[in-house]
């Protein structure tokens, strides 16, 4: 395993019928430009399971990571002209977060992710870079998966649903959890994409490259889209709160703000955006990012406070986000 190289950590993740998320991470010492990396977590996620009914089997699902809430797109992939992009970036901030309200097992992190399709059948791609933050360290992330739907027996990656790490690298960083911690995914060329973040107003520092797989194409893909197999509606950038599991208690939150993107010369921002819970978090017909909502995590966005709109202050509470929630536009 290498944690520089472009095509990165490579493996498969196998599906099995638990639910509970752990996290296991292994400390890889490489001294690169005084950062360490670090190798992969160990993904347990949520089986598609195996259904004998041939009517159903095509439409179970499976999904990444636990507890998650967040923000998607909201623009129709379908009339929309500024849905490839070359790249997207957001800026987090865990403000007035105190790291000890974390369980030592337990993570916050902010997330920013994008699909990139295909031209085979039920083969797509997952991009997604992000900040996590433990009891006494942060951590910034590149990663990007591949997702077989297997919807039919003659989908090109085979009638197996699958999801597959291909890359995944994680560097400590310096910071505090008010610090403003911005990430972006970029397209150097029709090849290769760079994850990049940036503390404050300091340099942006590359961390990790990938190497696109053949099938993929060279563009982020934005906006919803809505699947007419199933009826499910695929949100293809979302910016997000993930935990392994509910932290339960106060004492943190989470500023998203600006997520954009690039088309030609020019960057966006994301002229409307709804809520997502975890169980609508669909990246396509049927792999969604996260498993179970973020109980009892609520927010402030335009619609409800003062803050303006490009962003949100996920808190803990008493009431949960409503899917769906218009934050902004």
């Amino acid at each position: 395993m290498t944690s520089s190289s472009h095509n990165g950590f490579r493996t498969i993740v196998k599906v099995t019928l638990s639910v509970v998320c752990f996290l296991t991470i292994t400390t890889i010492m490489h001294d690169v430009a005084a950062q360490t990396y670090l190798g992969p977590h160990e993904y347990q996620i949520k089986e598609v399971p195996r259904n004998p009914d041939p009517q159903w089997w095509p439409w179970e699902s499976g999904c990444i990571q636990c507890v998650y809430v967040g923000g998607f797109d909201d623009r129709d992939y379908n009339t929309c002209t500024t849905c490839k992009a070359t790249a997207i970036k957001a800026t987090f901030s865990f403000l007035s977060t105190n790291p000890a309200v974390i369980p030592s097992n337990n993570y916050l992190a902010g997330y920013v992710a994008s699909a990139v399709l295909t031209n085979k059948h039920s083969l797509d791609y997952g991009y997604r870079i992000g900040v996590e933050l433990y009891r006494n360290q942060m951590i910034v992330w590149s990663e990007v998966w591949e997702f077989c739907e297997g919807l039919f027996p003659t989908s090109e990656c085979g009638s197996n649903k699958y999801a597959r790490l291909l890359h995944r690298v994680g560097v400590l960083i310096t910071a505090s959890p008010s610090d403003r911690i911005t990430l972006e995914m970029r397209w150097e060329d029709s090849n290769t994409v760079g994850f990049y973040y940036r503390i404050n107003n300091g340099p942006t520092v590359e961390f990790s490259s990938f190497l696109r797989p053949a099938p993929a194409q060279s563009a982020f893909t934005l906006g919803r889209y809505l699947v007419i197999y199933n009826g499910r509606t695929a949100k293809y950038l979302q910016f997000s709160l993930v935990s392994p599991s509910n932290i339960g208690t106060g004492g943190w939150t989470l500023l998203i703000e600006n997520p954009s993107f690039q088309v030609g010369n020019t960057w966006y921002l994301v002229p409307r955006a709804r809520a997502v819970q975890g169980p609508n978090s669909w990246i396509d017909a049927i792999w969604y990012w996260g498993c179970y909502q973020y109980t009892n995590v609520n927010a402030l966005y335009q619609r409800n406070s003062n803050i303006g709109p490009y962003k949100v202050i996920f808190y803990y509470t008493s009431s949960t986000l409503r899917d769906g929630t218009l934050l902004w536009g």
